[in-house]
């Protein structure tokens, strides 16, 4: 939903620099006896460069125009009359448990405090763009059941490690510090692999299906990786033997082994719910007169234009009139027809 990532932008970065608010007085490191402070660190976070969108930004200005953003959305709902309730959040946070994102939040150091913002957030949102909208039990269970395959079903397969080498000789060394010297597959491809991006990730290539066919056409390894994967099946920890693939030599590791899971629906219940009023939101803002509703964005441009926002640094006072003219411009882009609430 392009509204509600709007929304988020940048929360990632926010929750970031509060943590590291957190007890400015203290150093954050210390080098041979000589102190980081907390000061020198926040003021060299707030001038980096991040890219936002194949936008260069400072740090400073994205995690201000964020905060600004996540106020305005929260007394837009508030104004709305649906401001999330504790029962919202909290099946927020259940939804965010089942899904995985939860600990994700926790591994990348947000405190509880930050999660439950980050999803009283996400919840004001939801409530914005699907005021009004009612769905029964009925057609809850009728979504399930139509998408039980496609949506709720995770298929089987493997967390796969890779390295690859345009050598045989190069392979040949890999595979002995594999398998006859038990080194650590991470390791070895950071040092060994002839790929950047396995450099970068360890090694770690994600989860193949062992269904080849629920991959894209273009984003499926060849096939000689599949046989030497899931023909026979390795086990976890179980590394190959070396493949050539063209000219290139490709080892394998099985990292885990995943059989099929149906997700219940007792546990899908609240994403099902969330996909069928987005669905009729759909509906309803594409409606033709009468039965057309005021689409959320509107209504976000129309809420920034009467807002007052005082920005007390001056060098990030264009932020607002930016702003501005970004929400005027997803109004415009809604009303002739160019964008959608449940647009991605």
């Amino acid at each position: 939903m392009r509204f509600a990532k709007q929304a988020l932008l940048g929360v990632g970065l926010l929750a970031l620099v509060s943590l590291s608010l957190t007890g400015c007085g203290r150093s954050v490191a210390k080098v041979n006896g000589d102190k980081i402070s907390r000061k020198e660190y926040l003021n060299r976070l707030e001038k980096m460069s991040v890219n936002v969108n194949g936008r260069r930004q400072q740090a400073g200005v994205m995690a201000l125009e964020g905060l600004i953003q996540e106020k305005l959305r929260l007394q837009l709902a508030e104004k709305e009359g649906v401001e999330p309730t504790e029962a919202q959040v909290k099946e927020r946070l259940d939804m965010m448990k089942n899904e995985g994102s939860l600990k994700q939040l926790k591994d990348a150091g947000y405190t509880d405090e930050d999660i439950r913002a980050d999803a009283t957030l996400r919840q004001a949102n939801m409530n914005i763009l699907t005021k009004g909208i009612k769905v029964s039990e009925a057609e809850l269970q009728a979504f399930y059941k139509q998408n039980k395959k496609m949506r709720f079903t995770k298929p089987e397969g493997a967390d796969v490690g890779l390295i690859v080498t345009n050598t045989k000789q190069k392979m040949d060394l890999v595979r002995n510090l594999l398998k006859v010297k038990k080194q650590a597959f991470s390791s070895v491809a950071m040092k060994h692999a002839d790929i950047p991006e396995l450099r970068t990730s360890k090694g770690d290539l994600g989860f193949l299906p062992r269904n080849m066919e629920l991959l894209p056409q273009g984003a499926r390894p060849p096939a000689e990786v599949y046989r030497a994967l899931f023909q026979p099946k390795l086990r976890p920890g179980e590394v190959s033997e070396p493949v050539k693939v063209d000219k290139a030599w490709y080892i394998l590791k099985c990292l885990d082994y995943r059989q099929e899971k149906v997700e219940s629906y007792r546990t899908a219940r609240s994403r099902i719910k969330e996909m069928v009023m987005l669905r009729k939101a759909q509906e309803m803002y594409d409606g033709q007169g009468s039965k057309r509703a005021v689409n959320p964005m509107v209504k976000y441009a129309k809420y920034v234009k009467t807002s007052n926002v005082k920005i007390n640094i001056r060098r990030y006072a264009p932020i607002w009139t930016g702003m501005k003219k970004q929400a005027d411009q997803a109004a415009a882009s809604v009303s002739s027809g160019a964008a959608r609430p449940g647009a991605r």
